[in-house]
C-alpha cells in the first residue's frame, strides 16, 4: 500500500503544481490589467516592478489553490481510469476511499496551509502592494506632453508642442515658466527640441534649437510701468533644465494601509469588526439627531427672541419655562406676526432635523458597511481554505467518472464548476457588504451549495462510476425533439398526399 499511496502521490503532484501556477499566471495577468496604466511611465526600477510581481503573485494563491485542487484532482484520476488502473485498484479488492486516503491527507495539509497563509502572509502581501500602488499613484509621469496642447503636468510650467516626430524630436515648442508666480511674464519659443532627463532624474532636460525667449521686467517706476519693459534673447541651441521635485517615486509608510480589512489577521479582524459595529451604535444613540425641543409654541420663547417693538405689543408672560401650559390657547392668544414667526422656526426646525436625520442614517450605514467589510474578510479567509478540500471531493470522483485525463475536457469542467463557485460567492459578498443578507449566510452558501455535489459524487464513484450515466439528464430532451421531427415529417407528407 505504501507503494501504491507513493504512486498516487507522485501523479497528484506533478499536475497540480502545473495547474497552480498554470492558475495564478491567468489570475496575475487579470490582475495586472487593472493597474496596468497606473504603473507603465512612471520611470520605475527594475526592483520596484519586480516586489509588485511578487506581491501580486502572492495575492493571486488563495484564489489559484482551489481551482488548481480541482484541476489537478480531476486530471490525477482521470488518467488513473483512462488507463484502467483505478479499475484494476478496484478489482484488487481496495475500496475507493482507501485509494483517496493519501491525496485526502494532502488536501487537508494544503488546506491547514491555505489558512495560514491566507492568516499572516497575505494580509502582510496586500498591505504592502496597497502601499506600493498609492506611493506610484502619488508619482506623476515624467513625460505627458501631447502634441498641440498645453501640458500642465509639471508644477509652475505649461508646455505646449506642435507635432513629435519619430526621432523623438519636438517641433514648435513653447514654454510658459510659471514658476515665479507672475503670470505669464516668461515665454521660451523654438523651432524644435529634444527631451530628455539628467543622470539623477531630478530635472528634465530640454535641448532647443532656433528660438527666442521673452521675459517681463518687472517695473520700478511710474515710466516703466507705461513703458512696459521686457527684454528678448535669441539663441541657436539652449539647454532649458526644469525641476521634478517631488515627482519621482517615494515609498510611503505602512502605516497608512495598517488598519486596512485586508490587511489584517484573523485576530485583528474580529477586533476590528466589534470596534466599528459598537462605534455605529455609539454614534445611532448619542451622535445621531438630537431633536431640538426649543418649543417656539411657548409665548416665553418668542417673547425672549423677538425685538423691542413686538415686545412692546405682546405681553409678557406670568408663568414660568416649568409649567403646565396650553400651547394651543397660547399659540391662539399671540398676535398674527408671532403665529407666522413661530410657525417658519418650527418648519425650519423640522427641515433640519430632517437634514441631519438622513446625514446620520448615512454616516451609520457607511459604519456599518465597513465593519461587514472586516467581516467578510474575516469568513473568507477560512472559506478559501476550505475550497481546497471541497473542491478535491468534487473533482476526485468525478474524474474516476468520466475517465478523461489530459487538459482537454477536465479544464473545461473545472472551469465551469469555479465559475459557479466564483459568481455565487462574489454575488452574495455584494449583498453582505450593503447588510441586505447576514455575512455567514452569504459567504458559506457557495460551500453549501457544492457540499451535496461533492457528497453525491463520491457515493456514485465509490459504488461503482460504471453504472452513472449523465446521459438520463438529456434523455428527456432528445425524447422531445425526436417526437417533434417526426410530427413535422408526418405533417408534411400528410400535405404531399
Amino acid at each position: 500500500m505504501k507503494r501504491l499511496h507513493r504512486y498516487l502521490l507522485l501523479e497528484f503532484v506533478g499536475p497540480f503544481i502545473m495547474t497552480f501556477f498554470i492558475c495564478s499566471f491567468v489570475l496575475f495577468m487579470q490582475f495586472m490589467w487593472r493597474y496596468l496604466e497606473d504603473i507603465v511611465g512612471k520611470g520605475l526600477e527594475w526592483p520596484i516592478i519586480t516586489e509588485i510581481v511578487i506581491y501580486i503573485f502572492l495575492i493571486m494563491v488563495p484564489m489559484a489553490l482551489p481551482l488548481a485542487m480541482l484541476i489537478a484532482s480531476i486530471m490525477t484520476l482521470g488518467n488513473l481510469g483512462e488507463r484502467n488502473e483505478l479499475l484494476a485498484m478496484k478489482a484488487a479488492g481496495i475500496s475507493q476511499m482507501r485509494i483517496f486516503k493519501p491525496l485526502i491527507f494532502v488536501s487537508v495539509l494544503i488546506s491547514i496551509g491555505a489558512l495560514c497563509f491566507n492568516n499572516y502572509a497575505l494580509p502582510v502581501a496586500n498591505r504592502k502592494l496597497s502601499i506600493l500602488l498609492y506611493s506610484i499613484k502619488q508619482t506623476r509621469p515624467e513625460v505627458l506632453i501631447k502634441p498641440g496642447a498645453f501640458s500642465k503636468n509639471i508644477p509652475g510650467y505649461s508646455i505646449k508642442v506642435e507635432s513629435k516626430k519619430e526621432s523623438g524630436a519636438l517641433v514648435d515648442v513653447m514654454i510658459y515658466d510659471h514658476s515665479k508666480r507672475s503670470g505669464n511674464v516668461n515665454i521660451t519659443v523654438a523651432d524644435s527640441a529634444y527631451m530628455g532627463f539628467t543622470p539623477d532624474k531630478l530635472n528634465m532636460q530640454l535641448t532647443m534649437f532656433h528660438g527666442k525667449s521673452y521675459e517681463e521686467k518687472k517695473p520700478e517706476t511710474r515710466k516703466d510701468r507705461d513703458n512696459k519693459p521686457f527684454s528678448t534673447i535669441s539663441f541657436d541651441k539652449q539647454v532649458y533644465l526644469i525641476p521634478l521635485d517631488g515627482m519621482q517615486f517615494q515609498r510611503k509608510d505602512e502605516k497608512l494601509f495598517k488598519n486596512s480589512y485586508y490587511s489584517l489577521p484573523l485576530k485583528a479582524l474580529s477586533h476590528a469588526a466589534d470596534s466599528v459595529y459598537t462605534r455605529a451604535d455609539n454614534w445611532a444613540k448619542n451622535y445621531a439627531v438630537k431633536l431640538r425641543t426649543i418649543s417656539p409654541l411657548t409665548r416665553q420663547l418668542a417673547y425672549d427672541n423677538y425685538s423691542d417693538s413686538i415686545k412692546q405689543k405682546v405681553e409678557a408672560p406670568k408663568f414660568k419655562l416649568d409649567s403646565v401650559l396650553n400651547l394651543d390657547t397660547m399659540l391662539a392668544q399671540a398676535p398674527l406676526n408671532v403665529q407666522k414667526v413661530i410657525y417658519n422656526r418650527a418648519i425650519e426646525n423640522v427641515r433640519s432635523n430632517q437634514r441631519s436625520l438622513i446625514r446620520s442614517h448615512d454616516d451609520v450605514g457607511l459604519m456599518r458597511v465597513i465593519g461587514n467589510k472586516y467581516n467578510i474578510e474575516w469568513h473568507n479567509k477560512f472559506v478559501l481554505a476550505v475550497a481546497c478540500l471541497l473542491f478535491f471531493f468534487i473533482g476526485a470522483p468525478l474524474g474516476s467518472i468520466i475517465r478523461k485525463g489530459g487538459m482537454g475536457l477536465p479544464l473545461v469542467i473545472s472551469i465551469l464548476l469555479f465559475i459557479i463557485y466564483y459568481v455565487i460567492g462574489t454575488t452574495l459578498k455584494k449583498a453582505a457588504q450593503s447588510g441586505t443578507m447576514p455575512i455567514w449566510e452569504a459567504m458559506w452558501m457557495s460551500t453549501l451549495v457544492y457540499i451535496p455535489a461533492g457528497l453525491f459524487l463520491t457515493f456514485i464513484s465509490a459504488n461503482d462510476s460504471s453504472r452513472f450515466n449523465i446521459s438520463f439528464i438529456f434523455r428527456p430532451l432528445k425524447n422531445l425533439f425526436k417526437k417533434r421531427v417526426l410530427k413535422s415529417k408526418r405533417n408534411d407528407s400528410n400535405k404531399e398526399s
